[in-house]
């Protein structure tokens, strides 16, 4: 796998102090709890907990995503997209799904993001295991179906 178990325990532990630091604000330095952008706000609200750029504020977030990140994704992103140059980080995003919570609608992150790039990769790491045991339901995560491609053509 990309991490292993002891790896995914220092990332999974070192995320959650930096949620625990930054308390109900989504963003650093946020000073209003509700995103008037989204006219959907309450529903989606209720499908993630989700904090993002916690490398803002937690030194040991900025220290995994630099080196940790640097070493691990970085090399496998660079390696996808076949260059040899760097990468920027454009955002971490610590998603919770907790219990009883919306349901996540299939979806595409690519559309919502502040950028336009052909050359832009996502990684999505899970560092907690789902089965049908301990939360996916009908409504939970799913695999895309296999012909499923994303392009601009």
């Amino acid at each position: 796998g990309l991490l292993n178990a002891t790896e995914v325990d220092f990332w999974r532990s070192t995320i959650d102090r930096a949620v625990l630091m930054r308390g109900r604000s989504k963003f650093a330095a946020q000073t209003d709890m509700e995103d008037t952008t989204n006219e959907d706000f309450d529903y989606f609200d209720r499908v993630f907990t989700q904090r993002v750029n916690l490398w803002m504020d937690s030194d040991h977030m900025r220290q995994m995503l630099v080196d940790e990140l640097g070493s691990v994704i970085g090399s496998l992103a660079r390696e996808l997209s076949r260059t040899r140059r760097g990468y920027r980080l454009w955002h971490d995003q610590a998603l919770y799904k907790e219990p009883y919570a919306n349901p996540t609608s299939w979806h595409v992150d690519v559309p919502y993001w502040s950028f336009n790039s052909t050359e832009a990769t996502s990684a999505w790491i899970a560092l907690d295991d789902a089965n049908e045991t301990n939360g996916i339901s009908a409504h939970g995560l799913r695999r895309a179906p296999a012909q499923s491609t994303l392009s601009p053509d």
